[in-house]
């Protein structure tokens, strides 16, 4: 499943956007270690543009520090371009050096290499022991999508669920629009979607905003 993700201050206020996938908003990055789960917000994609799409709407409406432009200290734009060896090519003699640290690395994949019988033993316990937990509808719902050829539809569709119900409780996490305000009763408004949802938005900054209209 592939997402976007912001990590948030102590204060609440996002300081970097980034798309992944499994458990990439929670491991270290260049700009340093995750802060804690409590303050990372998830926002599930349906595909990899879509988490792409999503990423590069979160860095232009935060902003980025390094322009100007914002809070987030991002340095890109994200999006494809976000990624640095995107369509580039290795030189031969990097090549051979990459070659030699996997040959005398062999673990640094796994490409080639067999499942010993411990750790085939093993992951076939864990499966027993998932198996067990289901509930017979769960069991049902499980068979129905490995006879379509997608065995692990299923356990995706449950994680999206589970992360939509506390996508807004996290997202609540956040108190402070882009440029500082603080998201107090007075100073929110809430606009309602077609599709019933909610959004806020600050309310001083669209009174600047329409400050500034007017006087142009």
């Amino acid at each position: 499943m592939f997402y976007a993700y912001l990590w948030l201050r102590e204060n609440g206020t996002p300081y970097y956007a980034g798309k992944g996938t499994k458990h990439r908003a929670y491991v270290k990055h260049v700009i340093g270690k995750p802060p804690t789960k409590d303050r990372i917000v998830i926002y599930p994609a349906e595909s990899e543009e879509d988490a792409y799409a999503t990423e590069m709407a979160l860095i232009w409406y935060y902003g980025r520090k390094d322009l100007g432009t914002g809070m987030l200290c991002n340095s890109s734009e994200g999006g494809e371009g976000g990624r640095p060896m995107l369509g580039r090519k290795h030189s031969s003699s990097t090549k051979q050096l990459m070659s030699k640290v996997h040959t005398e690395n062999p673990s640094l994949g796994f490409k080639g290499k067999e499942w010993q019988t411990e750790s085939k033993e093993k992951l076939s316990a864990a499966m027993k022991l998932w198996w067990e937990k289901l509930t017979p509808e769960q069991r049902k719902e499980q068979a129905v999508y490995s006879a379509k050829g997608g065995a692990a539809k299923w356990k995706i569709e449950k994680y999206r669920l589970k992360r939509a119900e506390t996508i807004r409780t996290r997202a609540s996490k956040i108190t402070h629009c882009p440029h500082g305000h603080e998201y107090t009763e007075e100073n929110t408004w809430y606009n309602t979607k077609k599709d019933g949802s909610k959004s806020r938005r600050c309310r001083e900054c669209v009174y600047i905003y329409r400050r500034n209209l007017k006087w142009q």
